[in-house]
């Protein structure tokens, strides 16, 4: 899913041509990364190529392609200082806000910038279950009963449904600080 990081109130064409977008792929891990890139505004109106954000530029007052909003929203996200790539909050509350605000952008795709857009879904039920490691190494996973849906695993989980261009928070009956202790938690060997 590619995110923008600018709001919605944003949507003039900003010097330069460029804007910030955020792009979540499928995971890899807990939590799942973000990947900041630049994406070349075309003359109607498309996006054209994108490029990496170098982590130098997250707080260059002068990079014509970060907004207030997304300023604001990178305050949200932690990662390393050497990397583009950031994660949301270890903190659920936080976790949350910086997914509704990236989702609020109305930029937010999935893996491809040429696909819709991604939508605020509604609250999923979900629940904490094992998956099987290809090396027999059991984890703990949320699931949901919609396999169509993919898990963005964090302190706060949500999901992503691809085909129908949603995605939303995932409602776990465990209490929310919790939930990062269990994802982040060791695999068991059989």
């Amino acid at each position: 899913m590619a995110a923008s990081a600018a709001g919605r109130g944003s949507s003039a064409r900003l010097p330069g041509g460029d804007r910030l977008s955020l792009r979540f792929a499928a995971p890899r891990g807990f939590p799942f990364s973000l990947d900041l890139r630049v994406v070349r505004i075309l003359k109607s109106g498309a996006w054209g190529a994108d490029r990496d954000l170098p982590s130098t530029q997250l707080q260059n007052p002068t990079a014509n392609y970060l907004t207030p909003v997304d300023r604001a929203i990178i305050r949200l996200l932690r990662g390393s200082g050497w990397s583009s790539e950031l994660q949301l909050s270890e903190d659920p509350e936080m976790a949350d806000l910086a997914m509704r605000r990236m989702l609020a952008t109305g930029r937010c795709r999935w893996q491809d910038l040429a696909s819709p857009p991604i939508a605020l879904g509604p609250a999923r039920r979900g629940g904490l279950g094992w998956r099987v490691g290809a090396d027999g190494r059991q984890m703990i996973t949320v699931a949901l009963d919609d396999t169509s849906a993919i898990i963005l695993p964090s302190a706060s989980p949500w999901y992503v449904v691809p085909t129908e261009h949603l995605a939303g928070p995932i409602e776990l009956d465990l209490p929310r600080p919790l939930v990062r202790v269990a994802l982040a938690a060791p695999p068991i060997t059989a």
